[in-house]
């Protein structure tokens, strides 16, 4: 909560650690050597273990980012309170080649701006899929170079870009991605196709 208060960019995973791939750090250290005021939280059960927390703190210097800009959050058992610590940060980062799929959803849904990560296979653009869905293509990249530009962009007015988020949160709500009743009849239609293919041959 005090680096929140500091007023400066605040960047964010909520992945499992696992995720976290070198590759992934790759994307991650563009955005916040873009944003040199910039600070990351990571937070995943595994944050309890000072060694996979040392694996990225040393990965993520070799690309330039000091190892005080990040913090490392453990695990919050309560899901209210999971979710209430997506209102410390501004922007979520993605995952490669394992993107994103609960974490996105979650983050998304509280108003979060993801920042997906479009890959080469289908674990690796399910992120993709998501952010677009919610009418926000400009925010999926496929290279470094990119993805810092989107973080740099939608960090560049800090107060409008946490002002809106409840803005966000119910225009995120309100879209497709999040209408459980259209998503069931699509699904039971095709279910019903499929059945009906079966039958004619």
């Amino acid at each position: 909560k005090d680096v929140v208060s500091k007023g400066i960019p605040v960047l964010g995973s909520f992945n499992q650690l696992t995720k976290i791939s070198n590759e992934t750090m790759i994307f991650w250290a563009a955005a916040l050597m873009r944003l040199p005021s910039s600070v990351l939280i990571v937070k995943d059960k595994q944050c309890s273990d000072d060694k996979a927390c040392e694996r990225i703190s040393a990965f993520m210097s070799d690309q330039g980012v000091a190892p005080d800009r990040l913090f490392f959050m453990p695990i919050t058992h309560d899901w209210n309170d999971h979710l209430q610590h997506y209102n410390l940060i501004d922007v979520a980062l993605d995952a490669t080649p394992w993107s994103s799929a609960t974490t996105a959803f979650d983050a998304l849904g509280m108003g979060v701006p993801l920042v997906a990560i479009r890959g080469r296979c289908m674990s690796a653009r399910m992120s993709s899929s998501i952010v677009k869905a919610t009418g926000m293509a400009s925010w999926v990249a496929e290279n470094p170079g990119d993805y810092a530009n989107i973080v740099a962009d939608l960090c560049s007015d800090l107060i409008a870009l946490r002002r809106n988020k409840g803005v966000r949160q119910q225009a995120f709500l309100s879209s497709k991605l999040f209408d459980s009743t259209e998503m069931t009849n699509c699904l039971q239609e095709a279910f019903i196709s499929m059945v009906q293919k079966a039958r004619l041959n």
